[in-house]
């Protein structure tokens, strides 16, 4: 019973050391059309605020003029998170280079940056659609796109986040190494009660 009650206590304090809450951005859907294109994403609790820094680059790697894009909303429209721009000057094998940054519960969360690729360009509708699949940047274009990165005030938020984290994960760990230091001692206590249980046997004269 005495084990089966420090197993509980051990189980108890690991999981509330190790709790911590981690959100993994999603890719969003990206749709482009002939007038622009949007950004969106599931609505999740917590969610506030969804940004998004991007460009475009043209087919043979450069960056196209002005299609450098900022886009922030604190509202959803319903169950959805949107993001619109007005940028629509597109071409064939043309990508958006992209990372969002989402505030979840008081907490900042990034996409690293990502790659969208224009594949086929419908006229008729004015649509353009894309790769279904994203892809993470190759290390050798990020010092190409390193402006990217340059997030300011997000980035500085983002930071002051994840030393809250941190400093929270610490003193979990910390809780953690007492908790066990406390088991530990009662486990050797009463493995010191068990080695003079035999004493109980005899009378002492």
């Amino acid at each position: 019973m005495f084990y089966q009650l420090v197993v509980v206590i051990i189980l108890s304090v690991v999981k509330a050391a190790v709790t911590l809450e981690y959100y993994n951005v999603p890719v969003p859907k990206i749709t482009v059309n002939g007038n622009g294109f949007e950004v969106e994403i599931d609505h999740e609790d917590g969610i506030e605020l969804l940004y998004f820094h991007g460009k475009v680059l043209t087919s043979n790697v450069k960056v196209a003029p002005e299609s450098v894009i900022d886009l922030q909303t604190y509202e959803r429209e319903g169950d959805k998170w949107v993001l619109k721009s007005n940028y629509s000057d597109f071409s064939l094998d043309d990508s958006i280079t992209y990372w969002l940054y989402i505030k979840k519960n008081g907490i900042g969360y990034r996409l690293p940056p990502t790659e969208y690729v224009i594949k086929k360009i419908n006229r008729k509708s004015s649509q353009i659609t894309a790769e279904n699949t994203t892809t993470p940047l190759a290390p050798n274009l990020e010092d190409l796109r390193a402006d990217m990165l340059d997030c300011g005030a997000l980035c500085a938020g983002e930071l002051q986040n994840l030393t809250h984290k941190l400093a929270t994960l610490r003193g979990r760990i910390n809780l953690l190494r007492k908790s066990l230091a406390q088991i530990t001692e009662v486990m050797d206590m009463q493995n010191g009660a068990a080695n003079f249980s035999y004493l109980n046997h005899f009378t002492v004269y």
